[in-house]
């Protein structure tokens, strides 16, 4: 959709770690596939203070409510197409975020959603350890020497500086959260028909 005048835009909040907005993530897709919709992705960290190592998922939510969450997922996962492996552990997305923040204006931003996506909802990769942030740099082609090397000279700070802003303009209480304007749209998982019910309002 280059060189495309967009109608509207929305901000699509997220965490790599959720796995709600993995679900939504074709819906988001579709949207600006077929609407001219621009989609400003801002990554966020819903569990900061998680430990790099992770921490394991029923111990942090409770065995019922996992369990609960994981067949509730599964059968949207399916009805979507998507294919769904519950991790063992929640990661800390801090590196991650770091990580997008490189690659944000050197590879399509699509591409980088599905290679850490893939890595915690298929392989149950831990995407806070450095040999799994090495090996999304060799797929999405970039260099993660330059990477490191940008982190520890904190070339990456102004961009999430500026995430932080628009995240600051929210009341952001759970991801994924959409927002156009200064107004929140939805938060959580919806449907592409209720979304798109929303940007036409």
């Amino acid at each position: 959709m280059k060189g495309v005048g967009f109608l509207k835009e929305i901000i699509f909040i997220f965490d790599y770690i959720c796995p709600y907005c993995y679900l939504m993530l074709p819906e988001i897709e579709r949207l600006y596939a077929e609407h001219m919709i621009k989609v400003n992705w801002i990554p966020t960290e819903i569990y900061p203070e998680t430990p790099l190592e992770g921490t394991d998922l029923k111990t942090f939510l409770g065995v019922r409510k996992a369990e609960k969450a994981h067949k509730l997922i599964r059968e949207q996962a399916k009805s979507k197409n998507l294919v769904f492996y519950l991790p063992k552990l929640i990661y800390n997305t801090r590196r991650a975020r770091l990580l997008t923040a490189y690659a944000v204006n050197k590879v399509p931003i699509e591409e980088i959603l599905h290679a850490f996506y893939n890595s915690v909802f298929i392989y149950n990769e831990n995407i806070g350890a450095w040999q799994v942030l090495q090996k999304i740099c060799m797929q999405l082609g970039l260099s993660y020497e330059d990477f490191f090397r940008q982190l520890e000279q904190q070339k990456l700070d102004f961009i999430i500086k500026g995430w932080e802003e628009i995240l600051n303009r929210y009341p952001i209480e759970v991801v994924p959260t959409i927002a156009c304007g200064e107004n929140i749209l939805a938060e959580g998982v919806c449907s592409y028909e209720e979304l798109v019910k929303m940007i036409n309002e």
